[in-house]
């Protein structure tokens, strides 16, 4: 009987060490109080993104939505839809000096399933994301450029 008991807390120890361990990032920063960090910046933002031509210089290469859906501690997760290259993925931080880095990639929806980076920097007023990108294209070439992210 003993045998069996010590088993059973030996066993739900086990589980719960488990559980502690997975969710070891989101205990953090519920019981450090920074899980509320950032909340504003939830939402939708409209990008525009530049690509760089050596001949011709800077132009704009389209427009589309990102829609941030989570910030936990310093954690984000965002999804993009772009009209011409279909949907994409981002996921990444943001720093204590509110700068933002992003990976992506596109989603079953997308024209390519390659994707990139992104780094940007947050303004003073909270609303506006500026920085560069760069991506591993189905051509096999790279591209890159500026990119302008405005709150919607």
């Amino acid at each position: 009987m003993y045998t069996i008991i010590a088993s059973i807390i030996g066993l739900i120890g086990i589980i719960l060490g488990a559980l502690i361990k997975a969710f070891e990032d989101d205990l953090k920063t519920i019981f450090l109080g920074r899980n509320k960090q950032n909340q504003d910046l939830i939402g939708k933002w409209k990008c525009t993104w530049f690509v760089e031509d050596e001949i011709k210089g800077e132009k704009r290469l389209t427009a589309d939505m990102v829609v941030i859906s989570k910030i936990s501690g310093n954690k984000v997760i965002a999804k993009g839809e772009n009209l011409q290259a279909g949907g994409y993925s981002l996921t990444g931080r943001i720093s204590p000096a509110f700068v933002m880095t992003l990976i992506y990639h596109g989603d079953e929806t997308a024209d390519h399933v390659l994707g990139g980076v992104t780094i940007l920097e947050l303004n003073l007023t909270r609303n506006e994301l500026h920085g560069y990108w760069h991506e591993f294209a189905a051509d096999r070439q790279f591209y890159g450029g500026r990119t302008v992210w405005k709150k919607v």
